[in-house]
């Protein structure tokens, strides 16, 4: 099996404001950290989702707010 190699990225860009702290770091596979850039460059997630709705969406709000309906029943259910 071949070794894993991870890289740190950052969730909101350094060159867009993002800071050096562990808030704003992941540790991703070096595979998903390069296609991650190839999708969407160095969108902030906001920007990732906007263009998401208005690029594959149509600009159809629905699939984020059915997401975030699913995600917030979930963590009520776990309190």
């Amino acid at each position: 099996m071949k070794d894993l190699n991870y890289e740190k990225h950052h969730i909101i860009p350094l060159s867009r404001g993002g800071r050096k702290n562990l808030e704003n770091t992941v540790e991703v596979l070096t595979k998903d950290h390069r296609l991650y850039h190839n999708l969407f460059g160095n969108k902030t997630p906001k920007e990732i989702i906007y263009f998401l709705v208005e690029d594959f969406w149509d600009y159809n709000w629905r699939y984020v707010r059915d997401s975030y309906s699913k995600y917030r029943k979930l963590q009520y259910d776990k309190s």
